[in-house]
């Protein structure tokens, strides 16, 4: 499973080898840089109400972009995109690769989508380059076949959100690729309510992905409808951080998913709960693999996961590198995998564990989904929140708010570990069992929701660890299971 690394560019192979890069935690969150895509129910294309600038098949390059007089192409008009403007697409198709030269600024990112109630196509590569940071991409359609079969799209910065979009390649290439360890890093992106199919060449090579985790951090994948892909619906490789993967189907795959690693990096503390992982056509739902000699994955989890099918198996856990609790084995019973009709049977588990994901992909409000800047739900176990010397429990299912007074600023905090006491000071590296979930503060008086639990535990006092940049927190606390 060794990897090639392409020239972003002119789309040459090379092999590269990699170093060690230290994480850097930065103080906001995706929920903090990017304004919502509006509430369940309608996509962003649809929530718009003004479109700073427009392009057309009709249209002139030379025109100002006005609705009246609007650009004839894409390119066009996200070059003329400022801080917190929109640029809409009226329908039809647009047959141009994009180069996103410049992007927004926190809190007020460009916007490419849809003019509203329309829908418009973009035929070629998208390539959101280091330094064009805060973009969104909303309610479009999205073909990336492009003549160098490079992988589209590609996203080499920070605060970049899909959303609403189709996603294919019409199995020629990569499909979405985050980060590179020479053209920079994908940080806090977010890929949500999206159809991501037909990516990668067949017969399958291997190399071609739904989503590359490449060189990333901070990426959150949800609600999606992730299938028929020639090789990995999802690839953690080789330096995927911190990232969430909630709430998708991920169906019909080569391979599910991946954890793995290479070059002395090895993909860590990534989460992958609630989703339906099925019918995997050449190996497993969920594997792993690590070069000998090198590095193996950390803190990655697989929990609350209906998983059904696959080639070989449902998982498998033989590589090392994460660990798997509470996942169900069934049928998601769906109503016309065939036809890309992902809706599950109400009498199906899968319904009632990963949400109805169809309905977030099709804008229609769904019963058990939420909102990305929401909590997701706890189906178990005792939910609990941090208040810097203690940890207070819940009832099972609870939404909480997890904070810390006192936090050191500008770091990020996952709940890495956790333990049943032998002893009042024992250490928590011995006899781990990851928690799940990442829980950001702002500052030190700062609260950002964000999901905490602690799956299903026997009665007793367990210990809470942490990790922050690499290092562990001294000071773990405790919190009490009662039956």
């Amino acid at each position: 499973m060794g990897r090639y690394l392409r020239d972003m560019e002119t789309g040459s192979a090379s092999r590269h080898p990699r170093s060690l890069r230290p994480l850097v935690w930065l103080v906001a969150l995706v929920a903090a840089t990017l304004p919502a895509a509006g509430v369940l129910g309608s996509h962003p294309a649809e929530a718009v109400s003004t479109c700073s600038l427009v392009a057309s098949p009709t249209g002139s390059d030379s025109a100002s972009g006005a609705e009246a007089a609007p650009f004839r192409t894409p390119q066009r008009l996200i070059d003329a995109l400022g801080a917190g403007q929109t640029g809409c697409l009226r329908a039809g198709t647009y047959a141009q690769s994009l180069r996103f030269n410049r992007g927004g600024a926190p809190g007020a990112p460009i916007t490419l989508t849809s003019y509203p109630g329309e829908r418009a196509t973009v035929v070629g590569r998208v390539y959101i380059p280091s330094g064009s940071n805060s973009v969104i991409v909303s309610g479009l359609t999205l073909n990336g076949k492009n003549t160098s079969n490079l992988p589209s799209p590609t996203v080499n910065s920070a605060d970049v959100m899909f959303t609403g979009n189709d996603v294919t390649n019409d199995h020629t290439a990569i499909c979405f690729d985050l980060g590179h360890a020479t053209y920079g890093s994908a940080t806090r992106i977010v890929i949500e309510r999206n159809r991501i199919h037909g990516c990668g060449r067949l017969p399958a090579t291997n190399h071609d992905h739904g989503i590359y985790n490449e060189d990333s951090s901070e990426v959150r994948i949800a609600w999606n409808l992730i299938y028929d892909n020639a090789d990995r619906g999802i690839n953690f490789y080789p330096d995927a951080q911190f990232g969430t993967v909630v709430h998708n189907v991920i169906d019909g795959n080569g391979e599910g998913i991946l954890f793995s690693g290479d070059f002395g990096e090895a993909s860590s503390n990534n989460t992958v709960a609630y989703n339906v992982i099925s019918n995997a056509v050449i190996r497993h739902g969920v594997e792993s693999w690590y070069p000998d000699g090198n590095p193996v994955g950390q803190n990655n989890l697989v929990h609350d996961n209906c998983l059904w099918g696959g080639a070989m198996s449902t998982v498998d856990t033989s590589g090392g590198g994460f660990t798997v609790l509470n996942n169900t084995t069934a049928d998601p019973q769906f109503a016309d995998r065939a036809r890309g009709d992902f809706h599950m049977a109400p009498t199906s588990p899968c319904a009632a564990i990963a949400g109805d994901v169809q309905a977030a992909v099709d804008g229609v409000t769904a019963a058990g989904a939420s909102d990305s800047q929401s909590p997701d739900p706890i189906p178990s176990g005792v939910a609990f929140y941090l208040d810097g010397s203690s940890v207070r429990s819940g009832p099972p299912g609870a939404r909480v708010s997890v904070f810390a007074t006192g936090a050191e600023p500008g770091f990020g905090y996952k709940l890495v570990s956790g333990r049943k006491e032998a002893t009042s000071n024992a250490p928590c590296s011995a006899d781990v069992v990851p928690i799940i979930d990442t829980v950001k503060f702002a500052n030190s008086q700062g609260v950002i929701p964000q999901t905490a639990g602690v799956l299903n535990r026997p009665p007793g006092q367990w210990q809470i660890c942490f990790l922050a940049g690499g290092h562990t927190v001294t000071g773990a606390a405790t919190y009490t299971v009662n039956n």
